[in-house]
């Protein structure tokens, strides 16, 4: 990578393909581009070329829904992690957006919780 512009995509809006407030945004197996849509509560995914795969979520606070959306990773597996900021919790997606698991952001030593504003994996598999 070089650092040479390659191509724009989106446009401000709620329609899908749409954005937001996008905060967060990683790449794929696939080379799918995976956006936290935040201020739209949904993650996107695109194609290399910037058309629109899919998208899930909205705003609400079940299982696969969001409260802003702040960041996203994919892990080894391509599942699809993401930091749900204003719900105080981590979900878990498989690859094409399905909800699989959550846990919630709380400091170990006083179980408060706090808004997650990133998130990643290492190389074991571990979400941090």
């Amino acid at each position: 990578c070089d650092g040479t512009f390659l191509r724009k995509f989106g446009s401000y809006g709620s329609a899908p393909g749409q954005l937001n407030g996008p905060c967060g945004v990683c790449v794929n197996s696939a080379r799918h581009i995976v956006v936290a849509d935040t201020l739209n509560h949904r993650v996107q995914i695109f194609s290399a070329d910037g058309l629109l795969i899919r998208a899930f979520g909205g705003e609400g606070h079940t299982d696969g829904m969001f409260a802003q959306p702040w960041r996203v990773c994919v892990d080894a597996d391509d599942r699809i992690i993401v930091s749900d900021g204003r719900n105080y919790r981590i979900q878990v997606f498989d690859s094409d957006g399905q909800f699989l698991y959550k846990f919630a952001a709380t400091r170990v030593a006083t179980a408060e919780r706090f808004i997650p504003c990133g998130v990643c994996v290492d190389r074991a598999g571990r979400i941090i």
